[in-house]
């Protein structure tokens, strides 16, 4: 995409009003990828402008409602193409480029937003589709909310961080876990705990005696990640994908719920396993 069709989607989304959460505009027709990134456009009142998402946007249930468009690795022409959006809206997840490249050919504008795996990270992309929308003091209320429930977790922290691990489904009932500059290890850290994986980036898979050897407090799992008697008595805890990882509005009460549990599986060192919903 190139600087003058950049700035042209970023001026026409500025441009927007500002009041309510009403679909404005006809040729205001936004496709959003990347469930983090559509449930913001929702907390600051603007989802009504959406006309499809990704599958990872299952937040609110308002999104739930609308066009998916395909996992937003893997996004197919012809789905985004048939709702015939001005923008598509992405944290940098959304690909393949072959697909986003004729997408631009078809004079659908596409707005890269902010998209480091952190709180930092989380702080720019709030405020950048606060800025897009005219909601600057909405977006700053979200980070201030988010920031409030971070320091309450900061104050309970363990004086020594728990040994934890993140684990989630990846493909055909494979399972890998997060290594550094991942959302999970995010999370982690956020929570005060300590990634035991942190010598390669990304995800990986590892096998249940490799991650056994570095002896985890506790491991935190997606989908159908292993659990139960695999991890031999490992205090587990079950959760959603896009509330954990999502880097969303909800970010200071996914990281609060994981902290009180990494505080309550290192006090008690039992195995237990929870959902979160």
């Amino acid at each position: 995409m190139s600087r003058r069709e950049i700035l042209r989607s970023l001026l026409a989304l500025l441009a927007l009003p500002a009041t309510g959460a009403t679909a404005g505009p006809p040729d205001q027709r936004l496709v959003s990828i990347g469930g983090g990134v559509t449930e913001t456009i929702y907390a600051l009142g603007e989802g009504g402008r959406l006309v499809g998402v990704d599958t990872t946007s299952t937040y609110p249930k308002a999104a739930r409602a609308l066009p998916t468009v395909g996992y937003q690795h893997t996004l197919p022409l012809e789905g985004i193409a048939a709702l015939k959006p001005s923008a598509l809206l992405h944290d940098g997840s959304a690909g393949p480029e072959r697909t986003l490249r004729r997408l631009e050919r078809l004079g659908i504008d596409e707005i890269v937003l902010p998209g480091e795996p952190s709180l930092e990270g989380f702080r720019a992309r709030t405020l950048r589709l606060g800025d897009l929308f005219g909601r600057r003091l909405e977006a700053q209320n979200i980070i201030d909310s988010v920031e409030k429930e971070l320091d309450d977790v900061r104050r309970t922290a363990p004086s020594e961080a728990p040994r934890a691990v993140f684990m989630m489904s990846h493909g055909e009932g494979a399972s890998v876990v997060a290594g550094r500059d991942t959302k999970a290890d995010a999370l982690l850290r956020l929570a005060g705990a300590r990634n035991v994986f942190t010598e390669f980036e990304g995800y990986r898979p590892v096998s249940v005696e490799a991650l056994l050897q570095k002896h985890p407090d506790a491991v935190l799992t997606t989908g159908s990640a292993a659990t139960g008697d695999v991890l031999r008595g490992i205090p587990t805890l079950a959760g959603d994908t896009l509330f954990w990882l999502g880097f969303g509005p909800r970010l200071g009460r996914a990281v609060s719920e994981v902290a009180a549990f990494l505080r309550d599986a290192v006090a008690t060192d039992t195995g237990r396993s929870s959902p979160i919903s």
